[in-house]
């Protein structure tokens, strides 16, 4: 019985990629996503489009302009497509997680990435973030991906006439830097 639990274990967390501090180190946990990024990268599409597309009419209710990414990086998980699920939508913001489910509610196990937008006219870069170039002379803020229990998303923030802009993945700063261009060149929804 043990080892059948063990096996099981183990195949789940292989599976889904969920990991823990004390079985790989932050450097092992990124080149991993990072090695599944590009492996993704050579076998799909770039789906944006599709993922956002079913919430596109829901998000007609911010004032907030889009800049969902047309890219990815990966648009298949090792469990199915990815979901794009409404966390919050309103005159003045929305956040919309990726995720590998319908109903991830955040979960680390099928949780992709995340997108946002909200008014912030006072706009000041996240504490602990790096000045990255993003495209359009645009000036953005990498915060790298922490670990403790689980691993949290890195994420790059920008502000943009107004407006503050947050994508989250579980990757390194070039891909997230790819994706935030795609928000902000060819943004789904504008």
């Amino acid at each position: 019985m043990k080892l059948y639990i063990s096996f099981t274990l183990s195949f789940v967390i292989f599976s889904f990629g969920l990991i823990s501090i004390n079985e790989r180190d932050r450097s092992t946990f990124l080149d991993d996503n990072i090695l599944g990024d590009q492996i993704a990268q050579q076998d799909t599409i770039h789906t944006g489009y599709q993922v956002f597309d079913p919430v596109l009419n829901d998000l007609q209710q911010t004032s907030v302009p889009l800049n969902l990414p047309s890219y990815l990086a990966a648009e298949k998980h090792s469990i199915g497509d990815f979901h794009a699920i409404i966390e919050t939508v309103n005159s003045s913001e929305y956040i919309i997680q990726v995720a590998a489910i319908p109903e991830c509610n955040w979960n680390t196990f099928c949780l992709i990435g995340e997108v946002s937008g909200k008014i912030e006219n006072n706009f000041s870069p996240p504490e602990e973030s790096v000045s990255i170039q993003l495209t359009n002379e645009i000036t953005g803020y990498f915060s790298e991906s922490i670990c403790t229990n689980s691993c949290s998303l890195s994420v790059i923030t920008w502000n943009q006439n107004g407006y503050t802009y947050r994508i989250g993945k579980k990757s390194n700063q070039n891909i997230l830097i790819e994706i935030a261009n795609s928000a902000i060149e060819s943004s789904i929804g504008k």
